[in-house]
């Protein structure tokens, strides 16, 4: 944004930017900044999921507008104070509005914006009133009330009334997120802050403003605190006056902002790209530790095999033995009924000598024989 680039350009010196989150003001390195917020970075990635993968700036106060407005911070103790977008969702806008003007020194500027309800999302609720607005600054309101927030709903989210456990849902995260209670355009908010400063008395004046005709978006602008110096006029920042204005520097800070916005998305780029590798490196690993598992169970499985079979090599080794004895056994059998079969052939040739032998004498005339045969038979 133009307007912003410009109006930064006029800071310097010590100052706090409240509420910065992944956005934080591009100001001149001359500048230090110390960044406020109601919640840690690690509590605004929670209610905050759609920054997951942006940076954010590193809170160094937690500061509580409702509560504590800038009490944290002493009087005239700081060059510039920064607030962007936060002003409508404080609970007080005006008790806030006075405190940055107190701890702003002589010749401190506050840079404050609001964004033009008719080009946001609040294009259909109804404007904050002034009477409001004092109405809660005089009562000391310190927390935005269910009111502000089932109105906000009303308006931009009225689904969620239709179902009274969507809605009791939908008012705890609204007022965890701190949407917007208050709405105005650039018109009005440009009266507000006139008001306080005319009706509290402070010395201070408007060097530069942008209004959401201009930039289709907010409403900016730039104060300085203490009297106004007859050098100073207001310089309603169009396009054609500013460039005529402060072209080297619009340039240097477009140029610059192109970087940055170049090195986020490829900040953005790589985190996505990390992400990626982390999940697909955790699946690797389960995968990898699901593969040991089940080669485990193989291992452990090959190893009962294995077991098994020297069982059985052990058994197939006995029946070795078995058989090889019982082969020699069958052996030796074979060899000693070949040896009986030789002798009972040896034996059956005797018989048959025998008998031929008798026959023989059966038949002899011989005396002698004839009667030693009857004598024997």
């Amino acid at each position: 944004m133009d307007h912003r680039t410009l109006a930064y350009s006029l800071l310097a010196g010590d100052g706090i930017e409240i509420g910065a989150l992944h956005n934080p003001a591009q100001v001149p390195s001359c500048c230090h900044v110390s960044y406020c917020d109601a919640m840690s970075e690690d509590d605004a990635r929670r209610s905050f999921p759609e920054l997951a993968n942006l940076p954010l700036v590193h809170v160094s106060h937690i500061v509580n507008l409702d509560h504590d407005a800038l009490t944290a911070f002493a009087d005239a103790s700081q060059d510039f104070v920064i607030l962007n977008h936060v002003i409508e969702h404080v609970a007080n806008p005006i008790r806030v509005i006075i405190e940055c003007f107190r701890v702003l020194r002589d010749g401190g500027k506050l840079v404050m914006s609001a964004p033009d309800m008719r080009f946001s999302f609040d294009r259909d609720r109804a404007l904050t009133t002034p009477a409001h607005l004092w109405a809660e600054y005089e009562a000391g309101v310190t927390e935005v009330s269910d009111a502000h927030y089932e109105e906000f709903l009303r308006a931009v989210h009225p689904e969620a009334l239709a179902d009274p456990a969507v809605f009791a849902g939908a008012m705890i995260s609204v007022r965890d997120r701190r949407e917007h209670a208050h709405v105005w355009n650039s018109d009005t908010f440009r009266a507000l802050l006139q008001d306080v400063v005319q009706r509290q008395q402070i010395q201070a004046h408007l060097l530069a403003e942008s209004v959401g005709d201009d930039n289709a978006n907010e409403y900016f602008s730039i104060w300085q605190k203490g009297p106004h110096p007859s050098a100073h006029e207001l310089m309603r920042w169009h396009p054609v006056n500013a460039v005529a204005a402060l072209g080297p520097i619009l340039k240097h800070w477009t140029d610059l902002r192109g970087q940055i916005r170049s090195l986020s998305h490829t900040l953005h780029q790589t985190n996505l790209a990390q992400q990626a590798l982390l999940q697909e490196n955790a699946q690797w690993q389960a995968q990898a530790q699901h593969t040991q598992a089940q080669l485990q169970i193989v291992q452990d499985k090959l190893g009962v095999l294995q077991q098994e079979q020297a069982a059985l090599e052990q058994k197939r080794l006995a029946l070795e033995q078995t058989l090889t004895h019982s082969q020699q056994l069958v052996t030796d059998k074979d060899r000693h009924i070949a040896n009986i079969e030789i002798q009972l052939q040896a034996a059956h040739h005797t018989v048959d000598d025998y008998q031929r032998i008798i026959e023989v004498m059966q038949h002899s005339r011989s005396w002698r024989w004839t009667k030693w045969l009857r004598r024997t038979s």
